[in-house]
């Protein structure tokens, strides 16, 4: 798409003339458009992000992101091959320049290189949302010469989701009529709602919790998906928080053992509705996931006890560092921007990997463009991070 009035006035031409008075170098042209509420408009960070979401889903729009720009953002994390990308030239104007195309493209903000690990930290912008999925970004970024692998954080898959958050239709709804709503009676019982909190009702938004532990991120979602359909709600976001230490355990098991045939945590596995992580055959560890929220710090302690009693345990303790995943890279925490990293799970990227089918957080049953793309999925998690999505 090219902005007619902008061709007609010789715009293009200005802007060599002035970039070569400046002695810069043109080397992309991008069209870039930016859309304006109207001061009474009352929607927030995360109703824009998804409403930028819509519009992607227009011809000709390849990205859209919310300004200005705030701390919520997405990353990669890029790793470079020593002998091709040197560190000390990096930023140089002859230092490495693979990337700018792509860089461009998908409005990166910033980049912070890591010095003595070859890798740089790539951050987009705030509510970024493309066409492209993240995952097939990540790929394109991979395939440039130079980069050795390209990781995505992946900390939001620790996260513990208990809650939905629904937004009303103005148009439909007023603060007072939201707590007599019934169209989501049914899925509130099919579902197991637990509790309805109004205390958002001055912003038409009502809290739905579930007990916590009972559904995994991806099963909210799909949950999710199901109240979008209803009458009268326009977006809805599922909340939630990384899980504790005392709920990630790790079990030492005697040297003899084979974890292969291991039964006698079966019941207590069942009981509580604990998950088996991953298992460490050679050095007969295993790391186990507990519900969080089910269980309060008393009960916990019962639980692990129950544990140390099995069979064949030598030792139960809370697992305080995250899960190790498939080539995890762990970064120790840094000055300014880099101290986030803290908080961060790098995953690598592969070619064949099959990625979340995330279905569309919003709709808007009245508008024809929220109608139109109502039940359309899309495999995308450019929102990598642990607040609402």
């Amino acid at each position: 798409m090219e902005p007619v009035c902008f061709l007609k006035n010789n715009g293009i031409s200005r802007i060599y003339r002035i970039t070569r008075s400046l002695k810069m170098h043109v080397y992309t042209l991008r069209w870039l458009a930016k859309l304006n509420f109207q001061e009474d408009t009352t929607y927030q960070f995360r109703e824009l992000r998804q409403f930028g979401k819509f519009l992607t889903q227009l011809p000709g729009i390849d990205c859209t992101w919310v300004h200005p720009p705030t701390k919520d953002k997405y990353s990669l994390l890029v790793k470079f091959e020593r002998d091709r990308v040197a560190a000390k030239r990096f930023f140089h104007p002859l230092g490495f320049h693979g990337w700018d195309a792509l860089n461009n493209q998908y409005q990166v903000t910033s980049i912070s290189y890591l010095t003595g690990w070859s890798r740089a930290l790539l951050r987009f912008q705030s509510g970024l949302h493309c066409k492209e999925s993240s995952q097939a970004v990540a790929i394109k970024y991979r395939s440039v010469p130079g980069i050795l692998s390209v990781f995505r954080d992946q900390y939001q898959n620790c996260r513990l989701t208990y809650r939905i958050l629904i937004k009303f239709d103005s148009k439909y709804m007023t603060p007072k009529s939201i707590h007599h709503y019934q169209d989501w009676s049914s899925l509130n019982y099919m579902y197991g709602v637990v509790n309805i909190s109004y205390h958002e009702d001055a912003q038409l938004i009502a809290h739905l919790e579930f007990e916590p532990g009972l559904y995994t991120n991806h099963q909210m979602k799909a949950i999710r998906s199901e109240y979008l359909k209803l009458k009268g709600i326009m977006f809805a976001w599922v909340e939630g928080r990384s899980p504790s230490a005392n709920t990630r355990i790790t079990i030492k098991f005697q040297p003899h053992l084979n974890l292969v045939n291991y039964t006698h945590w079966s019941r207590l596995n069942t009981l509580y509705f604990t998950q088996v992580r991953s298992i460490d055959h050679n050095g007969n560890l295993a790391v186990l996931d507990i519900p969080e929220g089910r269980y309060g710090e008393g009960q916990l302690r019962g639980i692990h006890a129950e544990y140390r009693n099995l069979p064949g345990v030598t030792l139960v303790e809370a697992k305080h560092s995250r899960p190790l995943g498939r080539g995890q890279v762990s970064l120790a925490k840094g000055k300014a921007e880099l101290v986030a990293l803290g908080n961060t799970w790098w995953v690598p990227v592969e070619e064949g990997d099959q990625e979340e089918e995330e279905i569309n957080n919003e709709t808007i049953k009245y508008t024809p463009l929220y109608h139109k793309y109502r039940n359309k999925t899309e495999n995308s998690l450019w929102e990598n991070h642990c607040g609402l999505h």
